[in-house]
């Protein structure tokens, strides 16, 4: 190979990673099946070939933005810091919990000098965000935040120290499925539900080792480093305030960052590092309808987003067909791997883009769409697919992003 850069593999919505125990001794995320299935875990396969990899576990429920910081502090060492300006828009701490950092040197010469990061599902639309906050960091920060105090994350200019951004079936340009879920109040409802749940036991010193929520920022969940009670049941009073503030906050909660709306403003003013190669990785997993709309196909479909594909395949409203003037018509958006459109899953609308043929020259800064699968939204990550075609997609993008100059 041609360089040994390490490869971050980001978990998406309602996931989790090393050191999670439902990772680490039920079901690990890079493989998806239970413990008595370890060999279809592909993270032990590909370190044996000699590639160093890392899966932090990044909160099931975080936005992109909180995600972004937490990931800088677990490569990097250090206390999450969410940005002075950022905490005090949203309503919550600025600071997180501290990291002893895996990758201290990342940007040194040598091994370490970049890394790849592959995001699947909502982890898509994470590292595009993460790719934008390295390269550019914060206006909006810097402007507010005392020289000595700001984060190096949010200074910019940290573009080249990424090889690669790949994306699995990732909400790149939004999910219909989401934009329907978020007309009216309801989804805020749903939202502070889930959060009354996550608040009552995620203060339990067991949750915090079994599946972390990393909700501690809005004071939902209880920081493992104040060395919660084991068994503790949270009373409304200790997480009501912030279940109620995540739950109505449009622009850092992760149900609104899967929506068309948000994704196609956030990802406005967004360009590729010129020294970064990007590609997304496109499935589907449906079939049209008499009525012209699309339901799932039970061979290539997965059971958990079975039921997320029939909404998937139909969701369409007019305020959706305004978000993308280019993209408008209903039919464009129906082809779905059950969770989200297969438009969705390609690469910003607004970025450089070309098909990806293989043999073609890769060039930097331009994203690569990679061909469309017949593969459900969970078979990236091991579900609904056979060992060896997981094993083969997988050993293809480490193998090429190694040999990729740069």
């Amino acid at each position: 190979m041609a360089n040994k850069y390490p490869t971050i593999l980001l978990h998406g919505f309602m996931g989790f990673g090393e050191g999670d125990w439902i990772h680490d001794y039920m079901l690990e995320y890079w493989g998806f099946k239970f413990f008595w299935n370890k060999k279809h875990n592909v993270i032990p396969y590909l370190t044996k070939k000699g590639y160093e990899i890392y899966n932090p576990p990044l909160g099931p429920w975080n936005s992109a933005w909180d995600r972004c910081c937490l990931l800088y502090a677990y490569l990097m060492g250090g206390r999450v810091d969410y940005g002075k300006a950022h905490s005090e828009k949203y309503g919550h701490a600025r600071y997180g919990r501290t990291y002893p950092g895996v990758l201290k040197d990342w940007g040194k010469p040598g091994n370490h000098a970049k890394i790849n990061i592959v995001g699947h599902s909502l982890g898509g639309s994470f590292v595009i965000a993460f790719s934008d906050m390295l390269m550019n960091g914060s206006a909006e920060e810097r402007a507010c935040t005392p020289e000595d105090e700001l984060s190096p994350l949010f200074k910019g200019g940290q573009g080249d120290l990424l090889h690669t951004v790949t994306t699995l079936a990732g909400v790149n340009n939004g999910t219909t499925m989401a934009s329907k879920l978020m007309e009216g109040n309801g989804y805020q409802k749903i939202m502070k539900g889930v959060c009354y749940g996550v608040g009552t036991i995620g203060r339990m010193g067991f949750m915090t080792h079994f599946w972390d929520q990393r909700l501690d920022q809005w004071n939902i969940t209880a920081n493992p480093e104040d060395k919660p009670k084991f068994a503790h049941i949270a009373k409304p009073d200790e997480y009501r305030d912030g279940a109620i503030a995540y739950s109505n906050c449009k622009q850092d909660n992760v149900g609104w960052e899967m929506t068309l709306e948000f994704q196609a403003e956030a990802n406005k003013d967004r360009k590729p590092n010129p020294n970064t190669y990007y590609f997304a990785y496109v499935g589907e997993a449906s079939e049209p309808k008499a009525n012209g709309n699309h339901k799932p196909v039970w061979d290539a479909m997965n059971f958990v987003p079975w039921g997320a594909g029939w909404l998937t395949g139909s969701a369409w409203s007019d305020e959706m067909a305004k978000v993308y003037p280019e993209h408008s018509n209903k039919e464009e958006w129906l082809s779905n791997d059950g969770f989200v459109n297969v438009l969705g899953q390609r690469a910003p609308f607004n970025a450089p883009q070309e098909e990806f043929e293989k043999g073609k020259e890769l060039k930097p800064g331009i994203w690569y769409n990679m061909p469309t699968q017949h593969q459900c939204h969970l078979s990236w990550n091991g579900a609904h697919i056979s060992k060896e075609k997981f094993f083969d997609y997988m050993d293809d993008m480490f193998e090429r992003n190694a040999n990729l100059p740069g």
